[in-house]
């Protein structure tokens, strides 16, 4: 399971991520409020059928400052958002091709930016621009080659 994580306004609800992304369900979303610290406020999944997306929203993203070890990241933030309203999405996937169709319309919808959590930072419309001129980009695909080239693992046989 690998994840990215999206920055968004944090006026936005765990209704209003859902409703966003409710194309991509073939089945009713649940959606469940939280409150203990350190915990998503809201978490819903999308069931995809044969794989399904988790969104975990964290509406006080400055709780989460000390964790963000790449400062581009906060930078990015602060430009495009503005770090003191920003809430956190991280998106749990198995499948780079749903996590883009959901990332799509997420940057369609608002003001984002967003780490795929294998070396890619950007903000929203940036990303949606390098999605749609490689629509194939896998960036899994790549990051695993990436370590093949290093010696790091050994690629397929």
């Amino acid at each position: 399971m690998e994840s990215v994580f999206v920055f968004v306004p944090r006026h936005y609800s765990g209704t209003d991520l859902a409703q966003i992304v409710e194309s991509l369900d073939q089945t009713r979303m649940a959606i469940r409020d939280t409150t203990m610290d350190e915990t998503p406020n809201e978490v819903f999944n999308v069931d995809l059928g044969d794989t399904w997306l988790g969104f975990e929203l964290y509406k006080d993203f400055s709780e989460l400052y000390d964790q963000v070890e790449d400062e581009t990241i906060l930078q990015l933030v602060d430009e495009h958002i503005g770090i003191e309203q920003t809430a956190l999405i991280s998106i749990q996937y198995r499948s780079v091709r749903y996590v883009k169709m959901a990332l799509q319309l997420l940057i369609r919808a608002m003001p984002t930016v967003v780490d795929n959590d294998m070396g890619t930072v950007l903000p929203g419309n940036a990303l949606l621009r390098r999605m749609d001129e490689d629509p194939d980009w896998d960036w899994l695909a790549d990051a695993f080659e990436d370590l093949i080239q290093r010696g790091l693992v050994s690629g397929p046989e």
